[in-house]
């Protein structure tokens, strides 16, 4: 017992030194309108305003946000809203989940130093940052951790086929799962693939027999799980049992029909969505420069062709044998898969070239990039011995880094989220468990430390913008910042009340307004001033929208605020400069009231 406690605290204290100079701007951060969100819906579920359900702390624990709500609510109740413990408690199960990976991917390698670059990638990737930044995500770091120990517990019980194993192998899949059900709701389907794995690998009639009952009891606990919980209102299921089994799931087949008018279209990009979230997992949007975010011919050939040469040489490089064998294995394998990695590079070049594109971000690289790092990962699976243990990591890596972004492609199959979106925090997992495989492919020891140098830059560089990233929110969303600017808007008479509000502020997209004020301004309003009906409110940097809502009220219907005038004295308005907020509501009434005369 001891020495496992030493071997987690060598890696985990270097790893949380290394982590706080990464992401120590986040304890100069204030919190998102999201965690207010969340301690409101807290409060809605549990002070009896959500008519569904008597709900108490412990079944609304099984709602699909319940688990982060609640440990919002149970921070808040305890500190407030003081930034600092947010932040240090989300740090603190990230280094755990990190720490988690560096165990899992050792006990599948065999190995120390490709699970530490496992680890250390995970602690420090850009690759879904939003699941610290927005703090109320921290359940998603626990259930990694708790993701990472079922695996292992899985594997043992595997090897040892214990009953105790097995009765806690299960046991943590259910945990797993409630902890964080909207990260986690792929485990099952992941499971499933992964015994479908074993029954193709083993091939014999033990093998099939035992994987068989192991996804029937995955299937009832799964089944159990959504019985007995209040999962699948965030993909538009319907939060009962009773409305989920009333057509509330054909809602969720519904979101796919938006599909079908643009693959008419020849808007086929939409169809590698999947494709592109797998490229962000290892390559950040902010390496594309403002020039290239509308591609054109030219632009689009600049990324296709190193994508390809680089392609090309990792293919070529003798990373999987010695010398010798490489020369004897330089044959088909290696041509078929270059065939295949080009016919890749011109179809997706095709692809958006000379057709009506949906995005105009960096969709091109993500979608070419994820299709050569999945052709790459399927050259290594085929040139690795067939008595290699990495085999295995490999498939569970793949299946990790993409099943679980199956939930929002669920909610919104035509939207391509970016890196640093909290969806991609658990792919992220499995992005980590790739490096610490790939890291393990070369048999020659040069080749072994050439590819960690390599692995160990690329690392540095997703430090380095992770660092970035939270350095430059410090300038628009720190402590100082939102408390002036928050505390700016004073208390107003219809707050909490029936009327429609209207907010207007100036100027139009300020990047300081919308961190610090607009994203989440019912909530923190409604925080703030101590009162609960906060969806009365409009707000707005679009000058037409304020006129719309005084004039004929439609501008309204956006907020889902029933469509009639507002009163004058219930338009409200402020500019900011610099990072003083000043109250200009006289000058923009007086404006109105002009307006109004003008049409008479």
């Amino acid at each position: 017992m001891k020495q496992k406690l030493k071997s987690v605290l060598i890696f985990l204290i270097p790893l949380s030194i290394f982590g706080l100079f990464i992401f120590w701007p986040t304890f100069n951060l204030n919190m998102v309108g999201d965690d207010y969100l969340g301690l409101w819906r807290y409060h809605y579920y549990l002070d009896g305003h959500n008519p569904t359900q008597h709900w108490n702390n412990f079944n609304f624990f099984f709602t699909d946000y319940g688990p982060q709500d609640t440990f919002t609510a149970i921070i808040h109740s305890l500190v407030g809203w003081t930034p600092q413990y947010y932040y240090a408690t989300t740090f603190i199960l990230r280094m755990l989940a990190a720490t988690s990976i560096y165990f899992l991917v050792k006990f599948l390698t065999k190995k120390t130093i490709p699970a530490v670059l496992a680890g250390v990638f995970f602690a420090v990737t850009a690759t879904g940052l939003e699941a610290t930044d927005w703090s109320f995500n921290m359940p998603s770091y626990l259930a990694i951790s708790l993701m990472c120990l079922y695996f292992l517990t899985y594997i043992k019980a595997l090897q040892g086929n214990k009953m105790i194993l097995w009765i806690l192998t299960f046991v943590l899949f259910y945990i797993t799962i409630i902890s964080q059900p909207i990260r986690m709701t792929f485990l099952p389907l992941c499971m499933v693939l992964i015994e479908g794995y074993i029954i193709l690998t083993k091939r014999t009639k033990k093998a099939l027999l035992s994987s068989l009952l192991r996804i029937t009891l995955y299937v009832g606990i799964t089944v159990g799980i959504f019985i007995t919980g209040f999962l699948g209102n965030s993909v538009g299921a319907g939060e009962t049992l009773s409305v989920r089994l009333h057509g509330g799931w054909r809602a969720v087949g519904s979101n796919f029909s938006v599909l079908f008018p643009l693959v008419k279209r020849g808007m086929y990009a939409v169809l590698l969505l999947p494709i592109a979230q797998f490229g962000k997992l290892f390559i950040p949007d902010s390496i594309i420069p403002p020039g290239y975010q509308l591609l054109t011919t030219v632009k689009s050939l600049k990324i296709a062709i190193p994508l390809l040469v680089l392609f090309s040489l990792i293919v070529l490089m003798p990373f999987t044998t010695s010398l010798k064998k490489y020369k004897s294995q330089f044959s088909y394998t290696r041509f078929i898969f270059l065939g295949i990695g080009a016919l890749w590079s011109i179809l997706i070049w095709t692809t958006f070239n000379g057709q009506e594109l949906l995005y105009t971000k960096i969709q091109f690289l993500d979608i070419d990039a994820g299709g050569m790092i999945l052709i790459l990962l399927g050259y290594w699976y085929s040139t690795i011995n067939k008595k290699s243990r990495l085999h295995f990591p490999l498939v569970l890596g793949i299946i990790i880094a993409t099943l679980p972004f199956i939930t929002p492609w669920l909610r919104s199959p035509t939207f391509l989220f970016e890196s640093t979106g909290r969806y991609l925090i658990v792919p992220a997992t499995g992005a980590a468990i790739l490096i610490g495989v790939i890291a393990n492919i070369p048999e020659k020891i040069t080749n072994q430390k050439l590819l960690y140098v390599a692995l160990g830059l690329f690392i540095l560089f997703h430090a380095g913008i992770t660092h970035s990233y939270f350095t430059h929110l410090t300038t628009v969303r720190s402590i100082a910042i939102t408390n002036t600017i928050r505390k700016s808007v004073p208390r107003v008479k219809n707050f909490g009340g029936k009327e429609p509000l209207v907010f207007y502020f100036e100027p139009a997209n300020s990047e300081i307004l919308h961190h610090s004020l607009l994203f989440g301004f019912p909530v923190i309003m409604g925080d703030q001033y101590h009162f609960y009906n906060v969806w009365n409110m409009a707000y707005t940097e679009d000058w037409n929208e304020v006129e719309k809502a005084y004039i004929d009220g439609s501008s309204l219907k956006r907020f889902s605020i029933p469509t009639k005038p507002v009163k004058l004295t219930n338009i409200y308005s402020f500019k900011l400069d610099g990072t003083n907020l000043a109250d200009t509501t006289n000058e923009t009434r007086t404006r109105l009231t002009a307006l109004t005369e003008s049409h008479e």
